[in-house]
């Protein structure tokens, strides 16, 4: 169900998608790996270690395309690129733990909330217009993860 909202909310033609929804389809395709991998790293590893693997496997994926575009941020931006440092690596801990804790089948249903949020904040702050597909495409990934996360309760309760 979510592939296919996803598919929904693209709506390739007969020409293909562009480069930007491609960006976003193997994006969310490095989500799922990176949700399987952290499950599995979880059984052995605290949030923390983690934490440590991920930024030693992509700092240098980040830094080398980096070297060609790089600027360096002015000092009033810094504060905002410590925020934002801060806060992604405070939610990649979050995920690490609540994965260490619970069922990846209920987690990342619940991680997938934030999806609406963002069009939210998309709409209220930069305008952005809520589309007929978007909104059904959104709506099918938001059943298909309810459909997961009653399946979670149910296996559980078994």
């Amino acid at each position: 169900m979510g592939f296919g909202g996803g598919l929904l909310i693209l709506r390739p033609t007969v020409t293909g998608i562009s480069g930007a929804e491609l960006a976003v389809v193997g994006a969310a395709a490095g989500y799922a790996v990176a949700y399987v991998m952290t499950k599995k790293l979880g059984a052995d590893n605290s949030p923390l270690a983690i934490i440590f693997y991920m930024i030693v496997i992509q700092l240098p994926l980040s830094f080398l395309p980096a070297l060609w575009h790089w600027t360096l941020p002015s000092a009033s931006l810094m504060p905002w690129v410590v925020m934002v440092g801060v806060t992604a690596l405070s939610a990649h801990y979050c995920i690490a733990r609540a994965l260490a804790l619970a069922d990846a089948g209920v987690v990342v249903p619940l991680d997938f909330m934030r999806l609406p949020l963002i069009a939210v904040i998309g709409y209220l702050l930069y305008g952005e217009p809520f589309d007929m597909w978007v909104l059904a495409g959104g709506a099918i990934i938001f059943a298909g993860n309810l459909i997961n996360i009653k399946g979670a309760a149910r296996s559980n309760e078994s």
